[in-house]
């Protein structure tokens, strides 16, 4: 018999500025026995793609100038179409932010930026960031630009507590009428705003997060080192063990709800 592997497509089109390092080495860590498939504004586009998809991820950017609108909007319905029909979807930062309905982006050292159109529209509501307080002018273009951290309380039943996770200027989300969401996790520094949430979405299941729950203590491989990155890396040390646990814990919830549309997941 035939075994069909699990696929899991990161959009990962450095034309639109999309960052989804090291999340290829975490998913290929989480499902080692999927395929874990880089995609691209023309791959997205063929409906060929979707078919017996465990998951699609949409990373965050490098910078603060999103084209996903331009570059992702064009594949909307069919993205749309594959979550309602029984998918998963799993956006961090940028990639949450397109996800919702409305977008809006007010850095304290730029002007503001809104969005209410073309839109992924999978969250009925606002992604809202930075937080104040938390979003930070980037130091050094070559990683992270916008590198610090948001402590964040995790609101598991067997697995609560506060931890660090990388925050590059993500959001957080406020439903509109009618839009139910789990929470997750909470910003500690930001009035215990969402920053981690689940919801259904049609058939399907989608998971947002501000923070980027991938990006761990580890040094990114081939990206110098610099001070504002060293600082990130050993504040974080301490907590890598938990941010693994949560990762996984993450991951869990997209094997549970595959497993249950009857796909098969190690």
């Amino acid at each position: 018999m035939q075994r069909h592997f699990a696929r899991v497509a990161i959009y990962a089109d450095q034309s639109s500025k999309a960052s989804p390092s090291p999340i290829d080495q975490e998913l290929k860590r989480t499902f080692p026995d999927a395929i874990i498939e880089r995609v691209d504004r023309h791959d997205i586009a063929k409906p060929s793609l979707y078919r017996d998809l465990l998951m699609f991820v949409l990373p965050g950017i490098q910078g603060e100038t999103s084209l996903y609108h331009e570059h992702v909007g064009p594949s909307n319905h069919l993205i749309q179409h594959y979550i309602a029909s029984g998918g998963r979807f799993f956006g961090q930062c940028a990639g949450a932010c397109y996800a919702a309905s409305n977008v809006r982006f007010t850095p304290e050292w730029a002007p503001a930026k809104r969005r209410d159109a073309g839109l992924l529209g999978l969250f009925n509501g606002v992604a809202h960031g930075p937080l104040p307080g938390l979003g930070v002018d980037g130091e050094d273009p070559r990683y992270y630009r916008g590198l610090t951290h948001a402590n964040i309380t995790l609101e598991l039943a067997d697995y609560s507590h506060t931890l660090p996770l990388v925050y590059t200027s993500g959001p957080t989300f406020i439903p509109h009428a009618g839009q139910r969401m789990n929470v997750i996790g909470r910003y500690a520094d930001a009035d215990n705003k969402p920053a981690i949430i689940s919801f259904d979405y049609g058939r399907g299941f989608v998971l947002l997060s501000g923070p980027v729950p991938q990006n761990g203590a580890t040094p990114p491989t081939g990206i110098p080192q610099f001070a504002t990155l060293d600082v990130l890396l050993e504040l974080l040390a301490p907590f890598e063990d938990q941010r693994v646990a949560l990762f996984d814990r993450l991951m869990r919830m997209m094997k549970h709800h595959s497993r249950m549309a009857g796909l098969h997941v190690a």
